[in-house]
């Protein structure tokens, strides 16, 4: 039961971060962020890595909870400009 809901819990959150890459020129729109989630296995692997790592880290170091928003929206960026500099390679 314990890995369906950290399933359950990842992959919403993924999409969520994918969503918010999007480039500011389109709205937020998560069918966009699912979408490019499905396209991008391996940005999916590196998204859930970084939620994992943000969800452990307060646990150990309670003080950096305010820093946190900054690794996840870097990583998430990452992810899209991967995606679009694949996209635009193949």
């Amino acid at each position: 039961m314990a890995p369906v809901l950290v399933l359950l819990t990842l992959g919403p959150t993924v999409v969520a971060l994918r969503t918010t890459a999007l480039p500011a020129a389109r709205r937020l729109s998560p069918s966009e962020g699912l979408l490019r989630s499905v396209a991008g296995p391996r940005g999916i692997l590196l998204l859930a890595g970084a939620v994992v790592l943000a969800t452990l880290l307060p646990w150990s170091i309670p003080l950096l909870i305010p820093l946190l928003p900054g690794p996840l929206a870097f990583a998430a960026t990452v992810v899209d400009m991967r995606f679009t500099a694949d996209r635009r390679a193949g």
